[in-house]
């Protein structure tokens, strides 16, 4: 746990890809990218990226092949001022 602070059992050096929506039927879902390598990995599967933080954008994401999975919105946060303010973030919202 390289960068884990003593008052805190996590290891912050990971980085996170969840789902943030609550579970049932939705027309919307939410995915959370949050640690160091957050902002590489929404990058690696969008073709437009917010021009700062705090910015958002419509943006095709696409598969490993290049195949078009859906539109998302992406909101882009950078650290200190992300939510939990030690890493940068990225959030997708997109149809279901």
């Amino acid at each position: 746990m390289a960068d884990q602070d003593s008052a805190s059992p996590l290891d912050l050096s990971d980085t996170i890809v969840a789902v943030a929506t609550a579970p049932g039927r939705g027309a919307l879902a939410i995915v959370r990218l949050s640690g160091p390598q957050a902002h590489a990995i929404a990058r690696g599967t969008l073709d437009r990226w917010p021009d700062g933080p705090r910015r958002v954008v419509v943006s095709p994401m696409r598969d490993a092949s290049g195949a078009e999975l859906d539109q998302v919105v992406v909101t882009r946060y950078d650290a200190p001022a992300s939510y939990t303010g030690d890493y940068q973030q990225t959030q997708l919202l997109y149809s279901t």
